[in-house]
């Protein structure tokens, strides 16, 4: 499994035991024809007539059963198509160059199961794992474990065929794509073994993987949909599970992380649908994107140095219901199964799975955070305390049978109309609840603003009246109000916010008036190209248009 360089002592075959001939351009010998049909082993001379032999031609070897080892030319440049093809008892094959391959090259070659190509891993590192073999090798060897010369990268392992498949000791790094197209259901791998590259498992009907101690990394996408895959045990060595690298492995239902993993990245196991339990380790410190989509999801447990999470780790996680904290966490606590800051001020999560159709937020609470009540389908009535003072961006988003907020009578911020909330003073409108189903909404006059995110995701609503009052229209206020046909704008109207109207596919004109002073960036991204955009003539509305390929129609000052 390992390479060096040709011995100066081999002995090649003579000349007279091959059919060739000097390429056109006078540079090389092309071998044409084996004519030794008898012989067990071959040595290609490095020359012929002087001339460095630098081609193997298509089909040269085909067929010869009685060959068991070949040792290639050292300036070889070309093995033609299915040069060695069918050559069943060759078991070994000397490369001192890397040639580019014909198809099919060393197919139908039973006996022939390693490869070691002279490339070090060094220099597969130093290319990023993107040194070119001309043609995957797939095609090349059929059913060969390919490795490089020092043996400590498995460069492909495609055509494998063996149900159950053990990495030799010795190998550090599976190389990107390395097993795709393999029908292995079992992988063992050494303890020499460091990092599995990007993608080396992906969309295999893998079942057992055996991990041991010295594996440092799983790169993105390393074992990416494997359908069939159910259980996982990692080794205490792994530090870092990279992008996608579980991703869509629907079987898997018991993961168990090690005490040393520090780094899980995006979407590691996004579209788990089998993982109902996680339990992070103590050393790991934040989740980006992580579990989205695990619609089994039960229950996570965060370690003691857990920092940070953001939306995306739980989103459509429907089942999710509990969020609990190891007590030596000093960030967070957890109550009832819903994530707040450790002194109890800031809610962060609440489980979309939980069962309740009504949830008071505990006195004390002083910020809603981003994304903390997304995707709670079952929540109708959410109650809001006298401590409240600040709500983030898109605290409610997609909680499609929200119809109703309430705010204590004591809070000095925010006040509750019919179930939507204001500014304690009636100037700004905070929140519309997103599942509430009527189609028609006037908003109250003496509201100057809608807040960012307001009525977003609000589908609903069709037609919407704003005051005479209104002065500002916040970031992406109206955000995806897929139905929204028609919306009464004031002229005194002075700025509407970046993607304030983003996914309104069903408006069809807007009106502004001369106050109009500011547009936001992509206000109204991803609205149906029939949008006509109304204003005076020479007005900002008219420049907008006329930058953004809008329609617009001139109304009378």
């Amino acid at each position: 499994m390992t390479f060096s360089p040709p011995p100066t002592d081999r002995v090649p075959n003579p000349s007279s035991d091959f059919k060739y001939k000097v390429l056109k351009t006078g540079t090389g010998v092309s071998i044409r024809k084996f004519l030794a049909p008898d012989a067990t082993a071959v040595v290609i001379p490095d020359e012929i007539d002087g001339l460095p032999v630098v081609e193997i031609g298509p089909r040269a070897f085909e067929n010869r059963d009685s060959l068991t080892s070949a040792a290639l030319p050292s300036q070889l440049a070309t093995i033609g198509e299915r040069a060695f093809y069918g050559c069943s008892a060759l078991t070994k094959v000397d490369f001192f160059t890397i040639p580019k391959f014909g198809k099919e090259a060393f197919y139908a070659c039973e006996a022939l199961t390693t490869v070691a190509l002279p490339v070090d891993t060094e220099t597969l590192r130093a290319a990023g794992f993107e040194l070119s073999f001309n043609r995957p090798l797939y095609d090349v060897f059929e059913s060969c474990v390919v490795f490089s010369a020092d043996g400590k990268t498995l460069i492909s392992a495609k055509r494998l065929r063996n149900a159950e498949y053990v990495v030799p000791d010795g190998v550090e790094i599976i190389a990107p794509n390395a097993f795709g197209g393999s029908r292995i259901v079992s992988v063992a791998f050494p303890s020499s073994l460091r990092e599995i590259k990007s993608a080396a498992f992906q969309w295999r009907a893998l079942q057992k993987v055996v991990f041991s101690e010295g594996l440092e990394t799983i790169d993105h996408c390393a074992f990416a949909e494997c359908d069939s895959l159910t259980e996982i045990t990692f080794p205490d060595s792994l530090r870092r599970i990279g992008r996608l690298a579980f991703v869509k492995c629907k079987s898997l239902s018991n993961v168990k992380f090690p005490r040393n993993l520090t780094s899980i990245d995006s979407c590691a196991f996004e579209g788990c649908d089998s993982l109902e339990e996680i339990a992070l380790p103590d050393g790991l410190q934040r989740l980006k994107g992580v579990f989205p989509r695990c619609k089994s999801l039960r229950s996570i447990k965060l370690g003691a140095a857990f920092e940070e999470f953001d939306f995306y780790s739980l989103s459509f996680c429907d089942a999710l219901s509990s969020l609990t904290v190891s007590p030596d966490n000093p960030r967070f606590r957890s109550v009832d199964g819903v994530l707040f800051s450790a002194d109890g001020k800031t809610l962060y999560r609440y489980p979309p799975g939980r069962d309740e159709a009504e949830y008071a937020v505990p006195d004390g609470v002083e910020t809603l955070g981003e994304y903390s009540f997304t995707d709670s389908l079952k929540l109708t009535t959410v109650a809001l305390p006298a401590s409240l003072t600040n709500v983030a961006n898109f605290a409610f988003p997609l909680c499609s049978s929200l119809s109703r907020l309430t705010v204590s009578p004591d809070n000095p911020r925010f006040r509750s109309v019919d179930g939507i909330v204001f500014s304690a003073d009636g100037k700004t409108l905070y929140l519309y609840p997103p599942g509430r189903d009527e189609a028609e909404y006037v908003v109250p006059d003496g509201v100057e603003t809608i807040a960012d995110y307001a009525f977003a995701h609000c589908y609903a609503l069709t037609n919407i009246a704003l005051p005479n009052s209104l002065r500002r229209i916040g970031a992406e206020a109206f955000g995806f109000c897929a139905e929204l046909k028609k919306i009464a704008i004031p002229d005194g109207l002075e700025t509407v916010g970046l993607w304030a109207f983003l996914g309104c596919r069903a408006l069809r004109t807007l009106r502004f008036g001369a106050a109009l002073r500011e547009i936001g960036l992509n206000a109204f991204e991803e609205c149906s190209s029939s949008l006509t955009l109304s204003a005076p003539e020479g007005s900002i509305v008219e420049q907008y248009a006329k930058e953004n390929n809008r329609r617009f129609r001139p109304r009378r000052r």
